[in-house]
């Protein structure tokens, strides 16, 4: 495990916290240019296609991750946070 990854257990603090606290909602990534040591908990990546110009939007396994985690801690939809469509 690097120093930037956490596990469904972490996961699963931070929303309990954020539920306690009354705070919701995520962004997909830090928007930072400030360089870090640590890297950042990037929720997606954008792939570019160069040859037709296309982007597409590819989860990492922090998403399912916290997307586990409101699952376990809110017991609401995910799809209400994180809408697929």
């Amino acid at each position: 495990m690097s120093a930037s990854d956490f596990s469904q257990a972490d996961a699963n603090i931070i929303v309990e916290k954020f539920k306690e606290l009354g705070i919701w909602g995520l962004a997909y990534w830090r928007w930072s240019f400030v360089p870090e040591k640590i890297p950042n908990f990037n929720l997606i990546t954008v792939k570019f296609d160069n040859s037709t110009g296309d982007r597409k939007i590819i989860t990492t396994k922090y998403f399912d991750i916290m997307k586990s985690a409101y699952d376990t801690i809110t017991g609401k939809p995910t799809e209400r946070v994180f809408p697929t469509s």
